[in-house]
């Protein structure tokens, strides 16, 4: 994969916006940096730690398996772990997935306005993406790969960029409920990937929106975000 290294000591820089977001993957031995492909509230979805309102002031460090926030210097967290003190930004022309053993886990992060039931479906909707599998992925991100089957309805999805989707899941109309199903899916590096999804229950037109509020079945959503590894070859 082509890569052009950048050295960035200040911020800004030409070849880094004021609000971009910059990402550090550490491990002994140093760290990698890179400008985040996803916005502050993206990173809040996969990661389940808030993002600070100064967040292009600081950096998201990703160590031994947890996400944090730090204000140390780039370098300086590279020297930390064992580097040489000099954390460059990469900047990819674009990302390739590794084809191998990839592994997904889910967490539901919230469940609002739903009726009892609704809140006990959840989990088994939203776990059909948590599985291991072989994937061979041809040198080219394709979300629809990272879903092994199960009973989900398939998402449509849409390019933004190469390492970035927009999906929907169509569903058939009824005159009591309108529900929508939003995705997204990210190419976060060769070897991580993440998903978001979002189901909204909200009362069709002319249906008794009071009545459906009563049991939990108007504005009605859970959100659940996924990530994924690159675990074997």
């Amino acid at each position: 994969m082509k890569r052009l290294l950048i050295l960035l000591t200040v911020l800004p820089a030409p070849a880094l916006a004021e609000d971009a977001i910059v990402f550090a993957d550490c491990r002994e031995g140093g760290c990698s940096c890179h400008v985040s492909a996803i916005s502050g509230d993206e990173i809040a979805d996969i990661t389940g730690v808030p993002t600070p309102d100064d967040a292009a002031q600081q950096t998201l460090v990703f160590y031994d398996g947890a996400f944090s926030w730090s204000r140390t210097s780039r370098d300086d967290l590279d020297l930390a772990m064992g580097g040489d003190g000099t954390c460059e930004i990469e900047v990819f022309d674009e990302i390739a997935p590794e084809d191998g053993t990839w592994t997904g886990t889910v967490e539901v992060e919230n469940v609002t306005g739903c009726n009892p039931q609704v809140v006990a479906m959840v989990p088994s909707m939203v776990s059909d993406m948590t599985q291991t599998q072989s994937i061979a992925w041809g040198g080219v991100f394709d979300p629809a790969k990272l879903a092994g089957g199960g009973q989900s309805p398939v998402v449509r999805w849409t390019r933004v960029r190469s390492d970035h989707f927009t999906g929907l899941v169509p569903m058939p109309k009824n005159g009591v409920l309108d529900i929508t199903v939003n995705a997204t899916a990210t190419l976060l590096a060769p070897d991580r990937a993440a998903a978001t999804l979002s189901i909204r229950f909200d009362a069709a037109p002319g249906a008794d929106a009071g009545a459906l509020a009563l049991i939990g079945m108007n504005g009605c959503e859970a959100n659940a975000a996924y990530a994924f590894r690159r675990t074997g070859s």
